[in-house]
């Protein structure tokens, strides 16, 4: 328990700030099991930040059965960042999963929020989510990632809220705000494999009036010319191509219900361009096997 605040003030825009829980940045060939973590974080500077309940950057793989746990009573994430062209990413293992696969990670949490601001007003991106903010397979050193064996289990609400100003940006920047993976970035010539994540309730007891995931993104200047993408699992997807993100044939299987939750998903654009709202997606979405998908109990 406990929690991590840093405020500074860079001048340099292209700086970047990693920040988690257990550790700020994980890089290759580093081991990871049995990590726990149940730290709050926030974080706010003129540059970019990544952060995460466990880590910030992860660049080194999670195999299965490591047991990343991440818990917490009023857990929360805070990332404001007032530089130019930064991007901000938060999620509940890790801000960004730096081009390595996941195969493990328990979220467990009560009245939770992530929240990542932008109010520099040209350009940059914000991406909010509840387990990890950005996923990229885009210059690494595998050719195929899965992200597997995910559950995020909650109590009270569950908070994602991702908001731009970008009233002198253009119409390619977007605050992004999801309840599993913000933002998936693949190349051409690699491929990412999901399978199922769920998100569920801390005690089965509890009535689903008391757990409600919430999930806004917004363009908040009238004069905003970003995106704003809110989906109930995934936001921004990159790769339109449906061969480079793919779901596991499990994933759409009839005995899986992803949410026990009641689910709200809002985005908003004040101002000159678009919003993209879905109870899975934000935008772009691709095929499921065998898709017969029970969104609730």
């Amino acid at each position: 328990k406990g929690s991590i605040s840093i405020s500074g003030n860079h001048t340099d825009s292209s700086a970047v700030i990693n920040a988690g829980g257990v550790a700020g940045k994980i890089d290759e060939n580093v081991i990871l099991r049995n990590v726990n973590s149940a730290v709050s974080v926030s974080v706010s500077d003129n540059c970019s930040i990544n952060i995460g309940g466990v880590f910030g950057t992860l660049s080194t793989p999670i195999e299965s059965k490591a047991n990343i746990v991440y818990s917490g009573a009023n857990a929360s994430l805070n990332a404001n960042s007032k530089g130019a062209g930064s991007n901000v990413n938060a999620g509940f293992l890790c801000g960004l999963l730096d081009n390595v696969y996941c195969n493990d990670f328990l979220s467990t949490t009560t009245s939770s929020r992530i929240i990542t601001n932008l109010t520099n007003d040209v350009n940059g991106n914000c991406n909010a989510a509840g387990v990890i903010g950005k996923i990229t397979n885009v210059d690494g050193d595998y050719n195929e990632l899965t992200i597997s064996n995910i559950l995020v289990k909650t109590k009270g609400e569950f908070i994602v809220s991702s908001t731009i100003n970008n009233s002198k940006g253009s119409n390619v920047n977007y605050a992004n705000a999801a309840g599993a993976y913000g933002n998936i970035e693949c190349d051409s010539k690699k491929t990412i494999i999901i399978d199922p994540v769920f998100i569920d309730k801390v005690d089965d007891s509890i009535d689903s009036d008391n757990s409600e995931i919430k999930i806004s993104a917004s363009a908040t200047s009238s004069e905003s010319f970003g995106n704003a993408y809110a989906g109930g699992l995934f936001g921004y997807l990159d790769a339109a191509n449906s061969n480079q993100v793919s779901f596991s044939k499990s994933f759409g299987t009839s005995d899986k219900i992803i949410f026990c939750n009641d689910l709200e998903v809002i985005a908003t654009q004040n101002g000159y361009s678009q919003a993209y709202a879905g109870g899975i997606f934000a935008y772009n979405a691709y095929e499921f096997f065998d898709f017969f998908l029970n969104l609730f109990p």
